[in-house]
């Protein structure tokens, strides 16, 4: 079983001298307002043409000056992108107001005046604020639960349906009432089989040294027929999931096969580790060569392990790990997904793939540390999946 630096991306002494994002992309994005409307300042003092493109020059070398500061910083591209992120939703409308503004001074302060359709564009890049508010205070805390049914193999034995509980990637740095409820919404739905996806903590040492007890103690309120299993997520550490969980109804399975009940449905269970090799390939197998009645299910937290399932011998996998691309956009949907797996199959639910069903989850948090910690129409969920 390899091991993982415990619960966390940044040692204490690397996060110890760095500024945090949090202070450098405040710090960053005003040198931004300031290079801009200075920019568009001087400009407008020649002509409307010069202060467009001083504007445009400025904001060229402001994001140049930004990237450098977060790379100096020794940030990474979490960290660039929740610095362009502040950009988006703090510099822009700030820039937008204060230039509409600006248009109603007295000619004499030499101040830039907006056409038309400079006036249109920044009422419209007002919006960006409200849209930046949404997106970090109100969508990632809107859990809801997912239901999902997909029909078995006329070969399985039994009649009764299998309610397949999903959690994965809560992905937190301290547990609180947002943690408790989205697991009560899951137990509230009451799952035969609770699966948990992984990336449970996404904290520093001493944050889960803190949250130990309560994390344990969340999970352990699940209680479910099938029981409830734990495969290792990027944020989690193998070896402190297994001593979690260890006396208490919670399984921790790493690339292992089990086998329960579920009514009068015998289900064997493959939980599968990060890494797609050896050991997880032949789960897969022990997982295919199950009795021909047996409801087969595949536990991972990275989607790309049904990839590797022979086609037709899993009858469903759930996965996380992607949070439904976090963000997403009409029509183009999730922007990044770091999966191999098609892009409708990250941005979550139900999917076929390689004649297998595959259930990946948006998950319950959202990437911490130096990540904007954002979601936009990838809302967190958790899921009920029914075969049968």
């Amino acid at each position: 079983m390899p091991t993982r630096p415990e619960w966390r991306r940044t040692s204490p002494v690397v996060a110890s001298v760095r500024m945090s994002t949090a202070t450098l992309s405040l710090a960053l994005a005003l040198l931004a307002i300031a290079m801009v409307l200075g920019a568009v300042w001087w400009g407008a003092r020649r002509s409307g043409r010069a202060a467009a493109v001083a504007g445009l020059v400025a904001a060229g070398a402001g994001l140049v000056v930004q990237l450098a500061a977060v790379r100096a910083n020794g940030g990474d591209h979490f960290d660039a992108m929740s610095v362009v992120y502040v950009d988006l939703v703090v510099v822009l409308p700030v820039v937008a107001a204060a230039l509409l503004v600006a248009s109603v001074l007295p000619r004499r302060w030499g101040a830039p005046r907006l056409g038309p359709a400079g006036r249109a564009v920044a009422a419209v890049a007002l919006l960006a604020a409200p849209l930046g508010f949404y997106t970090t205070h109100v969508e990632p805390y809107r859990v809801t639960l997912d239901r999902a049914e997909q029909p078995l193999p006329a070969e399985r034995d039994g009649d009764d349906t299998v309610r397949v509980g999903v959690l994965t990637d809560l992905q937190t740095t301290e547990i609180g009432a947002y943690e408790r409820r989205a697991v009560r919404l899951l137990a509230e739905a009451e799952p035969d089989l609770v699966l948990v996806g992984g990336d449970l903590f996404q904290g520093t040492p001493a944050q889960f040294s803190a949250n130990r007890d309560a994390l344990r103690d969340l999970f352990t309120s699940l209680d479910a027929p099938g029981g409830v299993y734990v495969v290792q997520g990027d944020t989690d550490d193998g070896p402190t999931l297994d001593a979690l969980f260890a006396g208490t109804g919670v399984t921790y399975l790493w690339n292992e096969v089990v086998d329960t009940r579920v009514g009068d449905r015998r289900v064997r269970l493959a939980g599968l580790g990060l890494g797609r090799g050896v050991e997880g390939r032949a789960a897969l197998a022990e997982l295919a060569a199950a009795p021909e009645g047996t409801v087969r299910i595949a536990l991972t937290h990275r989607p790309d392990w049904a990839l590797e399932a022979a086609p037709g011998t899993v009858d469903l996998v759930v996965a996380g790990h992607t949070h439904g691309g976090q963000v997403q956009v009409p029509v183009i949907g999730p922007l990044m997904t770091l999966t191999d797996v098609p892009r409708d199959v990250a941005a979550g639910g139900l999917h076929e793939l390689r004649d297998n069903p595959v259930y990946v989850s948006h998950g319950v948090g959202h990437e911490q540390q130096g990540a904007p910690q954002i979601r936009f129409l990838a809302p967190p969920d958790v899921g009920v999946v029914t075969l049968g």
